[in-house]
């Protein structure tokens, strides 16, 4: 791991850094929505990831995507599916609804067959954001490393400028002020 020359300082001097190190800030930053999901967000996600899998063997078999869909449909509304399929229909179903639509069902088969994760079928699940987080470290690191306020312009100029990160103001400006305040301007 890289240590910057502003904790090497800082650590001549007997001082313990107020920053933590990228690694630690790295992992505080990576969430797994599955295990912040709740039980009944988990069981939602395994029914419609039984249905996904349903579809899938109908389009191994031929079927095209359409047809899968409206073949488990209309096998719901006559009640000829297993038991365990016409269980995840009826789980998988908002409220207040007789069954999941044709375009939701395929919008759960995509998002599952693109990244192959259970997770993604979790309900309110808007996608894993993948980015370049190489630079979150040193702008932390940027950000607090005197007493006096350091603007944030001033710590995207030293990441792109300096660094060479290929990072934007907002991204910057975005990540400082989403970190917790414990690991911020105001930690001890």
């Amino acid at each position: 791991m890289r240590t910057s020359a502003m904790i090497k300082q800082v650590n001549k001097q007997g001082k313990k850094p107020a920053i933590l190190p990228t690694a630690k800030v790295l992992a505080l930053r990576q969430r797994d929505p599955w295990q912040e999901a709740t039980a009944r967000a988990r069981e939602v996600a395994g029914y419609r990831e039984n249905i996904v899998r349903f579809v899938n063997e109908c389009m191994s078999s031929g079927l095209t995507q359409r047809l899968a869909v409206q073949l488990l449909l209309s096998r719901y509304v006559v009640g000829k599916h297993q038991t365990y399929l016409m269980e995840s229909i009826k789980g998988a179903t908002k409220t207040g609804r007789e069954a999941p639509s044709e375009s939701t069902i395929c919008a759960w088969v995509k998002a599952y067959n693109t990244a192959n994760d259970i997770a993604d079928l979790l309900p309110d699940h808007k996608g894993r954001v993948v980015e370049n987080t190489a630079w979150w470290g040193p702008a932390l690191e940027y950000y607090n490393a005197t007493g006096s306020k350091v603007d944030m312009s001033a710590v995207w100029r030293r990441l792109v400028e300096v660094d060479g990160f290929a990072v934007t103001y907002d991204q910057v400006r975005h990540y400082l002020t989403s970190v917790p305040a414990m690991y911020g301007r105001h930690s001890r």
